[in-house]
């Protein structure tokens, strides 16, 4: 593939190009957060085996599953459609997504040769090797050919985590938290955090936080986040880490590093979601780390159904959450309310339960969270 001269802004969306390793690139994924002082003209492009964190530039070939990508624009946040022949730099990184693509960096590295194929699995722009596509995505991966790993002059690659501080190995003293927690995506955890945000601020609370702890990342489940009236927003990728899809001894620096981060804002409270389910994206790590969890007020938890409630409670009671940190349930979403509530009376589950919807059932809880 040879190189070609930088050629200003788009045709199709009036975007400007950057050029990257002299190429003109329609979209440097959103998971690098900070592209003013990067300087992308003077990395190189080369053939290697890439680890998390590493940058890739391609070339779509294939519009499969991921239609779009995330493009920030200043504060502005622009979903990208993606056509053939589209240059892009992604992140490499691994997602085991229950509802999207789930895709995996195999045990020695992702091989990353120009003109080999590649794949992006999110729209924060990850990079991996797609190992499977549900059905309603169309089964197959959206296909990118490599030009290479961005590396620097010397040869050495280009990680994400070179744009950042180093991460930190101590959680300072940190504010109250209150974990949003389901199991699964896509059944209201970041609806109920928005709505314990609104409400929280209603009630008083001036500086409040909100935070993604785990999941993959996007900068605008964050930004949904601090649109309900969060003082102070960062999630995993403003400290480096692409997703949390990872192993613990890089998730817990990081996540003490951005718990650091968002404390030297003196927050009152913090909000934090975990996308996903419970049992992935290290939210176990969360659940079983002493040193974050003395910090945690209360556990939200959103679920598909009165079963998956009981299947949660299994775990909590396996981690030792339940008797040390209040957990409220939210009714689940397009259910019946009378239904759900008579099903938990025949389990003997006993734990309040709340529409986030209801904004006399969300007051209370809030009022209920404060006490703590």
């Amino acid at each position: 593939m040879s190189k070609k001269e930088l050629v200003g802004l788009s045709d199709r969306d009036g975007l400007p190009f950057t050029e990257v390793a002299g190429f003109s690139v329609r979209c440097i994924a959103s998971n690098v957060r900070v592209k003013e002082n990067i300087p992308w003209h003077n990395f190189h492009a080369i053939s290697g085996i890439g680890h998390e964190g590493n940058l890739v530039l391609g070339k779509v070939t294939s519009i499969g599953a991921r239609h779009e990508m995330e493009y920030l624009y200043g504060e502005e946040i622009v979903d990208l459609p993606l056509q053939t022949g589209d240059l892009i730099v992604g992140v490499v990184a691994n997602r085991h997504s229950g509802t999207s693509e789930y895709g995996d960096i195999p045990s020695d590295g992702l091989k990353v040769l120009e003109g080999g194929e590649v794949d992006l699995i999110a729209a924060g722009g990850i990079i991996s090797r797609c190992l499977g596509v549900p059905n309603y995505l169309g089964n197959v991966p959206t296909e990118v050919k490599a030009v290479g790993l961005l590396a620097y002059p010397d040869g050495n690659l280009v990680d994400l985590r070179d744009f950042y501080p180093p991460w930190e190995t101590e959680l300072l003293p940190s504010a109250p938290l209150v974990l949003s927690l389901g199991t699964a995506a896509e059944i209201g955890k970041t609806t109920t955090a928005g709505e314990i945000i609104k409400e929280l601020r209603n009630q008083g609370v001036e500086r409040v936080a909100a935070t993604k702890l785990a999941g993959t990342g996007r900068k605008r489940d964050i930004t949904t986040l601090a649109k309900t009236g969060a003082e102070i927003a960062f999630d995993f990728p403003d400290v480096g880490l692409p997703t949390t899809y990872t192993s613990a001894e890089r998730f817990i620096p990081a996540t003490y590093t951005l718990l650091n981060k968002i404390n030297r804002g003196t927050p009152q409270i913090i909000v934090a979601e975990c996308g996903g389910d419970i049992i992935e994206g290290n939210i176990p790590t969360i659940l079983t780390d002493p040193t974050i969890m003395k910090h945690v007020v209360a556990i939200i938890h959103s679920s598909t159904d009165a079963l998956s409630i009981m299947g949660s409670l299994v775990l909590y009671e396996k981690w030792g959450i339940l008797e040390k940190i209040p957990l409220y349930l939210t009714y689940p979403i397009k259910r019946n309310y009378f239904a759900i509530k008579a099903r938990l009376k025949e389990l003997n589950i006993k734990f309040p339960i709340f529409d986030p919807l209801n904004p006399e059932e969300i007051s209370e809880t809030v009022r209920n969270l404060l006490k703590n």
